[in-house]
C-alpha cells in the first residue's frame, strides 16, 4: 500500500495505516510535516508504517498529491481526488474521489505502474533518507503521474473514462 498525500490528520486514517502494516502489509507514506506522521510511525505487532516527510525543511518543497495505491491478491487498485486525509475535508468540504480503472487506453496495471514509478520517486529509497523531489525541471511531486500535467487540473469523465458529454 502506498500513500502520497499532503495531510493525514484523521485518526480512523492513521489507525486503518498502522493496522494493515501491523498484519504484514508494507505500507509506505509520503507526506508533509503538518501530517500527524509520528501516530503514523507508531508499531502495530511490531510493524511500522514506513513514512517519508517532504517539506521546505527536506526537500524544498511540499508535496500535493493525494493518492492510494493497493496492490492485493485481487488486483491492483488506484484511488485519487482532491481531499486529504482530514476530518474536515473527509465530512465538511465538498471533494472528490475517484478510482481509476481505465483512463486514456490504460487499464488499472498501466495507470497503478505509472502512479507507483511516481510514488517511488517520491518515496525514495529505505535507507532512512528523507525523500527527494527528483530533477525534473517542474516539481514532479505537483505533476499528475498519468498526465504530466499539474495534478490539480482534471476533467471529468464517467468510470470507464469516457468524456461527459
Amino acid at each position: 500500500m502506498r500513500v502520497a498525500i499532503a495531510r493525514i490528520e484523521r485518526r480512523a486514517v492513521i489507525d486503518a495505516l498502522r493496522n494493515a502494516a501491523g498484519e504484514g502489509c508494507v505500507v509506505k507514506v509520503v507526506t508533509n510535516r503538518d501530517t500527524n506522521y509520528k501516530a503514523l510511525k507508531v508499531p502495530v505487532n511490531g510493524q511500522r508504517v514506513k513514512v517519508k516527510i517532504q517539506g521546505p525543511r527536506f526537500t524544498g518543497t511540499w508535496i500535493h498529491s493525494k493518492y492510494l495505491l493497493i496492490k492485493a491478491a485481487s488486483g491492483k487498485y488506484i484511488y485519487t481526488g482532491s481531499h486529504n486525509y482530514t476530518v474536515g475535508s473527509m465530512s465538511l468540504a465538498d471533494e472528490t474521489l475517484l478510482r481509476l480503472k481505465n483512463v486514456g487506453g490504460l487499464d488499472s496495471e498501466g495507470i497503478y505502474s505509472k502512479y507507483a514509478a511516481n510514488f517511488d520517486a517520491l518515496f525514495g529509497s529505505d535507507d532512512g533518507q528523507p525523500a527527494r523531489v527528483p530533477d525534473v525541471g517542474l516539481d514532479y511531486s505537483f505533476q499528475n503521474p498519468m498526465s504530466g500535467k499539474c495534478a490539480d487540473v482534471a476533467s471529468s469523465g464517467t468510470e470507464d473514462g469516457t468524456p461527459v458529454g
